[in-house]
């Protein structure tokens, strides 16, 4: 969960990591928060694959 996506991204600023420009995350609960409190610069976008996979969920199969 967060906890642990917080304590990863602090592990990286602790390793000399200064900033991150952007991150693509797939809809993990909690991770882009936890990248906004450790780098709150970065610009955060969901994967291109999972939006049309979950836009896809919303229509019916038809030819």
């Amino acid at each position: 969960g967060a906890k642990f996506w917080a304590k990863v991204l602090s592990d990286l600023r602790n390793r000399g990591v200064q900033d991150i420009l952007i991150a693509v995350v797939d809809g993990l609960k909690g991770f882009p928060q936890a990248i906004e409190a450790a780098f709150p610069r970065t610009r955060i976008q969901t994967c291109i694959v999972h939006l049309l996979r979950h836009s896809m969920s919303f229509a019916s199969y038809k030819d």
